[in-house]
């Protein structure tokens, strides 16, 4: 019979808020990962299997707005992939094979004009 070891994590910021929280199976990430900025919102969210992370992963600035969202496949961006501005405007969107940008992939300016287009 197999024993996993379960571990959870928790780091603090200096004035003692909750910065990171994880868990580990022998030591491999399991599960929700979080990290919250100083101001107590949160900063990303993202799900680990194995040690690599899975699923979609988010991320928002100290205001509270999404400045990412993407799927991850083994660690890898792998499918739809959007990063915006801290505005809220896009920066990037598109799809991603194994962290590589395909065809059609846009990213933008802060003005919202097209700066560069993978092809």
């Amino acid at each position: 019979m197999t024993t996993n070891n379960v571990e959870v994590h928790k780091r603090l910021h200096a004035d003692g808020e909750l910065r990171s929280e994880w868990t580990t199976i022998n030591g491999k990430k399991e599960g929700v990962a979080r990290i919250w900025h100083k101001n107590g919102r949160l900063f990303s969210e993202a799900t680990f299997r194995d040690g690599l992370t899975q699923g979609v992963i988010r991320e928002w600035n100290e205001a509270g707005c999404l400045t990412l969202e993407a799927h991850v496949v083994d660690g890898q961006y792998h499918g739809s992939y959007q990063a915006f501005f801290d505005d809220g405007a896009v920066w990037k969107r598109g799809i991603k094979s194994m962290d590589k940008s395909l065809p059609g992939f846009i990213e933008y300016r802060p003005d919202g004009s097209v700066f560069h287009v993978v092809e």
